[in-house]
């Protein structure tokens, strides 16, 4: 017997269980209550007070209870020579739209926080960042904020304060929110201090964080409110499916009997003027509205409409391998012209997608006697989930395109060991080839270890997915940063070293100073994850081409920058 997650079962049931799977989809198997809740301004005793209403799950429009009087607006101490009176949370009411639109969210979690564990939403790192800095401002303007800390040990707020200095300095944001008793948990938070905070909230010894999606990727943590800031995820809006993943996090099984969900927008519910919205949300409260489980594969053999305009990136797919290089100037000319990012992003997302897809098309024939057949092909177009679900033409399409890779696979690899390592490299196999020219070439008696490490480090610029290294000024200026995160100095250090060395990095067409954001991506992305991937990759080349003493020790040293790297 198959279980499978409601949200995608019918389609995966189809492929992974030929549809004997038994299905299960509803609250009937939910073994605790998540109850969804929005916030509505409302006119009580000639003043604005928010409320909470909970939401009638089987009539969206109706509501089952209430909290009066939840939140009203209070002013704020002035800063310096300030003559306006700000105020908090900062509402237009004249034109029913927020001044500061996370100050409902920060409403919401200053008056929860001291009865149960709370978490805000954002839809993008910089969200949860300015959510943390306004804190810090009503901490600055008087305002009260204790109720972060009622509940949380005082001794752990203080050693996960010092560990965030120890990484970001004394002068950042992160490290004065943390004092205060407020975290945040991002892409854009070091490994170490991500889980040093899951940790203490699993144990209660913080009361709330502040999140992006990547607390919602499986963590099981004592979370009974969940804050909605925003339905938008770098301005599209989150599909249904991870909406429900993501309230999947509140009221976890054998923690809480029930959980609250609350959308933190106050314009939205019962508004006429923002009926759409509210439509919005209804249909992701709804998890059979969830979108169809497809596959990364048919996006190569269907069209895909961008800015009103419909592409179909199939014979370019096939273009790719027969006439590469010309095919690559003429997109190259057409992007210079047109200035259409979301189509270039595409572009590059089909590129990485046939690389992933030669990857694997490498494994099976290598593991074939390094021959494929129509059979083979066959045998390896069904095993997918594309093939399940894709029509007639489709497959018709992506049977051709296998083909397509096998025939460029057997010419540009024909040896079976070479196919073997290319398919552990998870790189395309045209950087692969390349790399592979630029190591065997070098002369390696005449290197020293700075030497193999700028090597290193050029190969991770051309051929690693990497965002900052090459925007960086200098190979050198890279070089000097690897070997100061190599000795385990820490981002903020880096950051005061930085005069030392001249780090630059290209913003907005101009060399601008390292920031600590830009010095973590570096050395927690392109260090840690694309290292990683290249240098693996240089020694299963070495491997092929070589069995001496000598290389042995070669190999020693790319494995010790790796570890030193990660």
């Amino acid at each position: 017997m198959h279980f499978l997650n409601r949200l995608n079962v019918d389609e995966i049931n189809t492929w992974f269980a030929g549809n004997e799977g038994i299905p299960f989809k509803g609250d009937s198997i939910s073994t605790v209550d998540k109850l969804p809740s929005i916030l509505r301004w409302e006119h009580t005793d000639g003043d604005k007070y928010c409320y909470l209403y909970y939401i009638d799950k089987e009539n969206k429009d109706d509501f089952d209870f209430y909290v009066p009087r939840m939140i009203s607006v209070e002013p704020l101490a002035k800063i310096g020579n300030e003559r306006l009176t700000r105020y908090f949370p900062s509402v237009d009411f004249s034109n029913n739209r927020m001044r500061e639109s996370n100050d409902m969210a920060i409403a919401c979690l200053l008056k929860i926080a001291n009865k149960d564990n709370t978490a805000i939403f954002c839809g993008r790192k910089d969200s949860a960042n300015k959510i943390l800095q306004r804190i810090i401002d009503l901490h600055n303007r008087q305002y009260d904020i204790s109720s972060l800390k009622k509940r949380a040990s005082e001794n752990e707020i203080s050693r996960l304060a010092n560990l965030i200095k120890k990484n970001y300095g004394e002068t950042n944001f992160l490290y004065s929110a943390a004092q205060l008793g407020v975290f945040a948990h991002h892409r854009g938070i070091t490994d170490g201090v991500k889980n040093s905070i899951e940790y203490a909230l699993r144990k209660a010894l913080i009361t709330n964080v502040v999140c992006t999606s990547t607390l919602a990727q499986g963590v099981n943590l004592p979370i009974k409110y969940l804050v909605i800031s925003s339905i938008y995820q770098s301005n599209e809006q989150i599909k249904v499916r991870d909406f429900h993943n993501l309230i999947g996090r509140t009221a976890r099984s054998g923690m809480f009997t029930e959980g609250t969900i609350i959308f933190s927008d106050p314009f939205v519910y019962g508004n006429r003027n923002n009926d759409w919205k509210w439509r919005k949300y209804k249909e992701l409260l709804d998890f059979e509205n969830s979108e169809k489980c497809s596959s990364v594969l048919l996006d190569i053999v269907r069209s895909k409409e961008i800015e009103n305009h419909k592409y179909t990136f199939f014979n370019i797919a096939l273009r790719y391998y027969d006439e590469r290089e010309k095919l690559t100037e003429e997109i190259t000319t057409y992007f210079y012209k047109h200035n259409n990012d979301q189509l270039k992003n595409w572009y590059n997302h089909i590129i990485k997608t046939l690389g992933k897809l030669e990857n694997y098309i490498a494994t099976i024939i290598a593991d074939n006697d390094n021959t494929y057949s129509d059979d083979l092909v066959d045998e390896m177009l069904s095993g997918t989930l594309a093939e399940t679900l894709a029509t007639d033409d489709e497959k018709t399409n992506l049977r051709e395109l296998f083909v397509k890779i096998c025939e460029y696979l057997m010419r540009t690899m024909p040896e079976e060991q070479v196919k073997r390592n290319f398919s552990k490299s998870l790189i395309k196999s045209e950087d692969y080839i390349a790399l592979q020219g630029e190591v065997t070439s070098l002369d390696y008696d005449e290197m020293t270890h700075d030497d193999l490490l700028e090597f290193l480090l050029k190969m991770i610029m051309k051929y690693g997915s990497t965002n900052n290294l090459n925007k960086m000024e200098s190979v050198e200026q890279v070089v000097d940063l690897a070997k100061l995160w190599m000795q385990g100095t820490s981002y903020h250090t880096i950051k005061n070293l930085g005069f030392l060395y001249d780090f630059k990095i290209m913003k907005r067409g101009n060399y601008v100073e390292l920031a600590v954001e830009d010095i973590l991506a570096i050395c927690d992305g392109d260090f840690g994850y694309s290292a990683s991937l290249i240098i693996s990759s240089i020694v299963e080349i070495l491997s092929c081409i070589v069995y001496s003493i000598d290389f042995c020790y070669l190999v020693a040293i790319w494995q010790n920058y790796a570890d030193l790297l990660l």
